[in-house]
């Protein structure tokens, strides 16, 4: 029998830097980062829709603080869905052209804050400075489907991280991140240590909210199941970030056997998505 499709959501870098125009699109020089990686995300969802549920969200615009301006803080931009129907198709692609460089680049924020989808968490909305943060009322719906499907995520950056504070950190992990006092909600992690956190979850017990059955009617921990982890893989974009920086990616995606691709031009990126697609789906 076939594995279930996976489900593939894409964390991609909206920050400043990518209005940047040093990069050359179908002939056209002097095109802009952001708008390659528009283009590059909607030929992504076309192609691969009837090979997995896909989903995206960018960056935050900076790393978690309890008290500062006013900026957003919601990471995900659309849920993994089918996109094998056209109105589906259709609504991924409008938002994805809405897409805009306006932001910072916190990674292990991201990765942290992005987990919470699959973990069935509340997750942050914005922060109101001096009136502290809000959350989203609801929680999302989970997208894990199957006991046996895998959850990947593919982290995309053009820059060093900024701003990069973990946080709010949940009650459950405050060990294995490292929180002893009961009053910090936050810690300056290295992006690799949460993808190692990541990797040493199983999602079929960590996820609060998927019920004790999957769609096919299955219990969880069920005979043919599988530990459900976190896979990550990385692309780096452009030629902003340090030699040090793409390390510390290379160690962020070592404990899932991910991949990380440093894609110094369009073509590149491009190509390193479709790479990572394909790996992943076969």
């Amino acid at each position: 029998q076939s594995p279930p499709n996976p489900n593939i959501y894409m964390i991609l870098d909206t920050s400043g830097s990518m209005d940047e125009r040093d990069m050359e699109w179908e002939g056209v020089r002097r095109t802009s980062r952001i708008k390659v990686l528009r283009e590059v995300t909607k030929d992504l969802v076309k192609r691969y829709r009837y090979d997995a549920y896909i989903g995206y969200g960018t960056l935050g615009y900076l790393g978690y603080r309890e008290r500062n301006s006013s900026y957003d803080y919601d990471v995900v931009k659309q849920e993994i869905s089918d996109l094998s129907n056209d109105n589906s198709l259709n609504t991924i692609t409008n938002q994805i052209n809405k897409l805009k460089a306006n932001g910072g680049t916190p990674l292990a924020f991201s990765l942290y804050e992005t987990a919470k989808y699959f973990r069935g968490e509340k997750m942050l909305n914005r922060n109101l400075g001096r009136r502290g943060v809000t959350y989203h009322s609801k929680i999302a719906s989970n997208p894990i489907r199957y006991r046996c499907q895998e959850q990947h995520l593919i982290l995309m950056t053009d820059g060093a991280p900024m701003g990069d504070v973990t946080g709010a950190i949940l009650s459950r992990d405050r060990r294995d991140m490292g929180v002893s006092d009961r009053s910090e909600t936050y810690r300056n992690q290295p992006t690799s240590a949460v993808g190692k956190f990541l990797w040493n979850l199983d999602l079929r017990t960590d996820a609060q909210n998927i019920g004790n059955k999957d769609l096919a009617g299955k219990e969880w921990l069920s005979k043919g199941s599988k530990r459900m982890p976190l896979h990550i893989n990385a692309i780096t974009f452009g030629n902003d970030t340090s030699n040090a920086n793409i390390k510390e990616l290379d160690r962020t995606v070592a404990p899932s056997g991910g991949v990380h691709v440093h894609a110094k031009d369009a073509t590149a990126l491009y190509e390193a998505f479709h790479q990572i697609f394909q790996d992943i789906i076969q």
